[in-house]
């Protein structure tokens, strides 16, 4: 089968890999739609220090090669995955905080990742579509599970004014969960004109082209509940701290580099709390995951204008260097073995 992996030189080649069968709880997944994250695309920007060999790609959707009763799996059927690998069986596992596990792997981070024809995966964490579904709209399961579980942790509800910094993938489809859990209204800041529109889309209540802007017309304290989604070396811990209501809530989607300073003073006077939402886990009654693929099937129609292209597996590069410069008027940018 043919994978996609970093070489010594930064770039993603193509190249023929025999997979190995499956182990007991694992399956081969036909790949049918992988995105490109924001993760994925940190080593392709920086070059060589992306890990040589390394397959990316957890956004993951495809069909089921084989049938696990056990599991409840059908050959030929849509799948999402749920990009997890844990122990399963001590510690943060038995609390359903899998994403605590300190064995935790992510397929396409730890494992090989959804970059190729086909992928091995952890049966159990396969959730299923219904029959003649996208599997390009399936593999935005994994993103927007993360804003599902962000909006849960950030206890938004219809009562709720919520602030979203940051507009890419996770930004506008925190906008969508916000509003599908009941938020009155939902502000976020978004840079490019295909973001702006998408968030309007979704059920943006307004967007603003910067903190600045939507404090200017908001003011300090105006949200109940903020959603930080871009991270890195960013300021937007002290943004999200000026948008926040007194005794609000700011839930942190964002990977930061380094060490991230917090406006401690702003902290205090408002009595704010922090709350970082790592993935997805199963400490409710129903996990992130399943909440995610139901809410999945009642808006395809509304949501599938976030893929904004889509590319076959050997034009990888091309797709990264698309995700990668927004006046392309990228947004999710995926990757489909079999075009």
């Amino acid at each position: 089968m043919k994978a996609a992996s970093f070489n010594a030189a930064g770039e993603l080649e193509v190249t023929e890999h025999t997979l190995e069968e499956p182990g007991p709880g694992w399956m081969k997944l036909a790949v049918g739609a992988c995105g490109i994250c924001g993760s994925d695309l940190h080593g392709f920007r920086h070059g060589r220090q992306a890990q040589v060999g390394h397959q990316p790609g957890h956004e993951v959707a495809g069909y089921c090669t084989s049938n696990d009763d056990e599991h409840g799996l059908e050959s030929g059927r849509l799948y999402a995955l749920e990009p997890i690998d844990s122990c399963n069986s001590r510690g943060h596992c038995n609390t359903g905080h899998y994403n605590r596990c300190t064995t935790r792997r992510l397929i396409g981070a730890g494992a090989p990742g959804g970059l190729a024809e086909e992928v091995l995966v952890p049966s159990h964490r396969l959730y299923a579509l219904p029959e003649g579904f996208d599997p390009h709209l399936a593999a935005l399961a994994e993103p927007l599970a993360v804003c599902v579980r962000g909006v849960r942790l950030g206890n938004v509800d219809y009562r709720g004014r919520v602030g979203v910094i940051g507009a890419g993938t996770i930004g506008l489809l925190s906008v969508y969960a916000a509003k599908a859990a009941g938020a009155a209204e939902v502000f976020i800041t978004a840079r490019h004109p295909q973001q702006a529109e998408l968030a309007r889309h979704l059920g943006a209540t307004r967007v603003f082209q910067s903190t600045e802007a939507l404090l200017a017309e908001l003011g300090d304290g105006y949200c109940e509940t903020v959603i930080e989604t871009v991270g890195g070396m960013a300021d937007t811990l002290l943004d999200s701290a000026q948008i926040a209501a007194p005794g609000g809530t700011i839930v942190k989607l964002g990977i930061f580099m380094g060490n991230t300073p917090i406006p401690s003073l702003m902290f205090f006077n408002k009595e704010l709390t922090l709350v970082a939402s790592n993935c997805y886990a199963f400490d409710a009654q129903r996990s992130d995951f399943a909440m995610t693929v139901a809410l999945l099937g009642e808006s395809t129609d509304l949501l599938a204008p976030l893929i904004t292209h889509r590319f076959s597996l050997g034009e990888v590069n091309r797709a990264f260097e698309t995700a990668l410069d927004k006046s392309t008027g990228s947004i999710k940018v995926q990757i489909a073995p079999s075009v």
